[in-house]
């Protein structure tokens, strides 16, 4: 009797274990399946994570350019020129060495209008006025916001409330004292 029932069981054991090497090959074709799809999606991470760094660094290049040409000494001279002064409080100053000191100074022949401002001579204080915030402009060009002479010449029109340039050098001296400024320019 043993050999008609394992007759009769030799194809149910078969079909049974092809049933469970099918199962097996179908769990082994999911799992490779998975790993595929892990190996596709890592690299896809570290692009997407090497593009997102690669956009941070260039956007933060950016910014301290940006920073750096827009708060820069000349920038911030540019910023507060004598003749923007003189057209906001609509006066003129009428000394031909002070107007040739300002001539000067747009040309960029810095040397040239701080001897012509030293040739000036005024008894009027708003022309003195006018050459004292020349001169802090011209220093703020050639030596920087860091040199002693333009500190100095700051902290003299800052000391006086009537001076014509009053409000703009404590503007200045703002602008001058930015975080960004003093973290990203450095001279």
């Amino acid at each position: 009797m043993e050999e008609s029932d394992n007759i009769h069981n030799l194809p149910a054991e078969r079909a049974a274990e092809a049933a469970f090497e099918n199962e097996i090959a179908k769990d082994t074709k999911l799992f490779l399946n998975s790993l595929e799809k892990t190996k596709v999606e890592k690299p896809r991470r570290r692009t997407l994570y090497l593009v997102g760094l690669a956009a941070s660094v260039l956007i933060l290049m950016a910014s301290l350019i940006t920073i750096n040409i827009s708060h820069s000494d000349s920038a911030i001279a540019a910023n507060y020129n004598i003749n923007q002064m003189v057209s906001r409080t609509g006066e003129n100053v009428n000394d031909s060495k002070f107007t040739d000191a300002v001539r000067s100074y747009y040309e960029k022949d810095y040397t040239r209008a701080q001897s012509l401002l030293e040739e000036a001579e005024s008894s009027d204080e708003r022309v003195n006025n006018y050459k004292e915030w020349l001169s802090l402009l011209i220093a703020l060009r050639t030596s920087g916001s860091n040199s002693d002479t333009f500190t100095s010449q700051l902290e003299q029109i800052l000391s006086n409330e009537d001076h014509v340039f009053y409000s703009q050098a404590e503007n200045m001296n703002q602008d001058l004292k930015l975080f960004w400024r003093t973290m990203v320019i450095r001279k």
